[in-house]
């Protein structure tokens, strides 16, 4: 079952990388095959794998960019929510075992080799994020307009997203694929995930470069701490980097 179950993870990464990180459509086949494979596995595998297809399915129809716009924000803001909300209820209904549990362990903040981590990611992220925009030109992909209300919206965007990321790509998809495999595939598999779903929102040319260690390594303290707290923390420090610079490259350039 172990070695379905890679299958099936396999085929995950795959569905999210083209129909999210590519727009192919030819990535709803690679559903249609997870819904094949899960339906064969047991019971555990079966939800689990059931509800991140269902998820993933959601967001094949999400339009997924940049937009501030109120309706562009209330439509991806209310089919994200959704997302969230189907993985927690679906597991707390269907599932044997609770493998959904959003332990925050804030008391992870407090030890030494965590705060370096912040420390870390908050000098390597202001170094790396300002350039990378400029560099690549993906600050474009953001539209800012320099009026109070609308560098509000930025802000409430960036950092609304931040904590999605974090809620669903490394507290759904990665625990619920550590749950049936070993932490390397599982986080692989995330990463995927991660790293195409940021793409497809913006971060275009070599974003990818930076999102993809960044999520293998989300989850690996996660896996270590079990503190969403702490992952979550770092993301928010990111995105305020993020925040700021794309004020500063819009306003510079």
């Amino acid at each position: 079952m172990r070695f379905l179950n890679s299958i099936n993870s396999l085929n995950l990464a795959l569905s999210t990388l083209v129909l999210i990180g590519t727009q192919i459509y030819w990535g709803w086949y690679f559903i249609l095959l997870g819904f094949l494979l899960s339906l064969v596995s047991n019971t555990e595998s079966r939800v689990h794998f059931l509800i991140l297809y269902v998820c993933l399915s959601i967001l094949g129809f999400t339009h997924i960019n940049t937009h501030i716009d109120n309706s562009h924000m209330l439509s991806m803001g209310a089919k994200l929510s959704l997302v969230l909300v189907i993985a927690f209820v679906g597991t707390k209904l269907f599932s044997p075992n609770k493998a959904l549990d959003f332990s925050w362990n804030w008391s992870a903040l407090k030890l030494k080799t965590n705060q370096h981590y912040i420390l870390t990611g908050l000098i390597v992220g202001s170094f790396i994020i300002p350039f990378y925009l400029w560099h690549s030109q993906a600050y474009l992909n953001w539209a800012v307009t320099f009026t109070p209300f609308e560098i509000t919206k930025l802000f409430v965007g960036t950092n609304g997203l931040g904590i999605w990321d974090e809620l669903f790509f490394i507290n759904v998809v990665f625990v619920l694929l550590r749950y049936h495999l070993p932490f390397g595939p599982a986080n692989l598999a995330q990463a995927v995930l991660f790293t195409s779903f940021l793409f497809e929102l913006g971060f275009t040319g070599w974003g990818p470069l930076l999102i993809f260690p960044f999520a293998l390594t989300q989850a690996f303290v996660y896996e270590k701490t079990k503190s969403l707290g702490l992952v979550l923390v770092l993301h928010l420090i990111l995105d305020f980097i993020l925040f700021c610079s794309l004020l500063y490259w819009h306003w510079a350039l």
